[in-house]
């Protein structure tokens, strides 16, 4: 296996629904005297400003609560930006060499309605008493079915740590007896429908995951974009959707890249049934997808330009593959459509 091989397979695209960018908030802490909750949720890298300092001390960037001299321990409580069957959680203490937590643990809550205050008692213990390295990242795997709309940080007994993130899958109720959920043109191809990246040639510049939000790129560097491409061939991204989906129409969105946009693109498809997925999913899914129906021939972008094109074909589709020719960056890939039943 090439070492470009290596980067697509091992690549982690899952998506961190603790993500302030996407929608993601703290809505509760018991203290935040020296860092505010809310940076432990923000998507850029954390950074270290060594002559900084406010009117409580040392400044930092990240979440750090006041040296506690009482038992009992800190907590802040998250609102996920989307209903997510939680996977791997991160916490991350970087430049927190001599105040971060000895330990933490995780707690999850469903709920359909908004969460005021820390009252409830039907929380879930998802990660028990676990230690935490300082100046690191650390990661912890979950193995529970529960889907979270919010989950509860607790810090063993204080401390600080700079950035949280929670990967997993994220939840659409589907309900096909509803006229709610009968809906014939929604993004089918976006983060809150469910839909995942599955693997991509290329992302040096650029998630490809940044393709799949449904608010308009902020600039260049919320998109997807490849390196120059030095060998023969093209670029290309596989994404699944929650359920399959009857497209009418897709979306090429280039805003922002203006010497880099792709010359050409084309776009294709395929359906797996639910129990028929291949055994070896994403490896199989790479080398099939080049065979998959053509959806949309190979046509002209254009520099931060938005292009939507149409498409009748009553079929639907699971996969969705897009390749661009030969290299460069996009802001936003839609498909417009409806769910179905499997």
């Amino acid at each position: 296996m090439s070492q470009l091989e290596k980067n697509i397979y091992c690549e982690n695209f899952s998506i961190n629904a603790a993500d302030s960018s996407l929608g993601a908030e703290v809505i509760f802490c018991t203290d935040e005297f020296f860092a505010p909750a809310y940076r432990i949720l923000l998507p850029t890298e954390p950074k270290f400003l060594p002559d900084y300092y406010d009117e409580n001390g040392k400044w930092m960037d990240g979440w750090e609560t006041k040296r506690r001299r009482s038992t009992g321990f800190d907590c802040c409580i998250i609102k996920l930006a989307y209903p997510c069957l939680v996977k791997k959680i991160c916490i991350e203490t970087t430049y927190f060499t001599g105040n971060s937590p000895m330990a933490i643990s995780v707690d999850s809550l469903y709920i359909d309605k908004n969460l005021v205050v820390d009252t409830r008692s039907d929380w879930v213990n998802v990660l028990g008493y676990e230690r935490v390295d300082c100046n690191s990242i650390n990661e912890f795997s979950l193995s529970t079915n529960l889907i979270s709309t919010h989950i509860k940080l607790n810090i063993y007994p204080d401390g600080g740590i700079a950035r949280i993130k929670v990967f997993g899958d994220i939840q659409r109720k589907l309900n096909y007896t509803s006229k709610e959920n009968d809906k014939t043109n929604e993004n089918l191809l976006c983060i809150s429908n469910g839909a995942k990246v599955i693997a991509c040639s290329d992302n040096h510049y650029g998630s490809p995951i940044n393709l799949l939000k449904s608010t308009p790129a902020i600039n260049m560097g919320d998109g997807w974009e490849t390196r120059r491409r030095r060998t023969p061939g093209n670029d290309w991204c596989i994404f699944s959707l929650f359920n399959p989906g009857e497209i009418n129409a897709f979306e090429l969105d280039t805003s922002f890249f203006k010497g880099n946009y792709p010359s050409h693109c084309s776009i294709q498809g395929l359906t797996y049934t639910k129990y028929k997925l291949p055994q070896e999913y994403k490896k199989l899914l790479i080398y099939e997808s080049m065979f998959w129906d053509t959806l949309v021939p190979k046509i002209m972008l254009a520099a931060n330009n938005q292009l939507k094109i149409s498409y009748n074909d009553k079929s639907s589709y699971t996969h969705i593959r897009l390749n661009i020719y030969p290299d460069g960056g996009l802001s936003r890939f839609k498909v417009w459509g409806k769910f179905n039943e499997w």
